[in-house]
């Protein structure tokens, strides 16, 4: 199974906006989460067409299970 940490957030403009995190670390917990995502804000590195980041809105982990079928060619 593939784990996608996704973080999302609110632009200058109220736009959501989510940033996805392939295999992300198997020990993370909601104080590293909302550190992680404080800092992003803070820095002020990652902007959209409608502004900076501003607010955190929500983060959750997403499992993907893949399960491929054998099909006749």
């Amino acid at each position: 199974m593939n784990q996608v940490l996704k973080l999302q957030f609110s632009d200058e403009q109220g736009a959501k906006r989510i940033i996805s995190i392939d295999k992300p670390k198997g020990n993370l917990d909601e104080n590293a989460i909302n550190k992680a995502m404080d800092e992003i804000i803070a820095s002020g590195s990652l902007a959209t067409k409608n502004g900076k980041l501003t607010k955190k809105v929500k983060a959750y982990l997403e499992t993907i299970e893949i399960k491929e079928y054998k099909i006749n060619k």
